[in-house]
């Protein structure tokens, strides 16, 4: 799926998704990482783990 692909399913411009592709801007906002898991047919998983695990 291209960057503009992803732009489309989730109503966000294409240079928003290549700015988090190629994280030139920070961390985006778990919303964010919502709509594109979202467009690509998946779930967000976030996970704290002990070091060492």
């Amino acid at each position: 799926m291209t960057q503009e692909d992803v732009a489309r399913k989730t109503g966000m411009p294409q240079s928003t998704i290549s700015r988090i592709d190629g994280l030139t801007h920070g961390l985006p906002k778990l919303s964010t990482l919502k709509k594109i898991a979202e467009a690509l047919d998946s779930k967000l998983v976030i996970r704290i783990e002990a070091k060492g695990c």
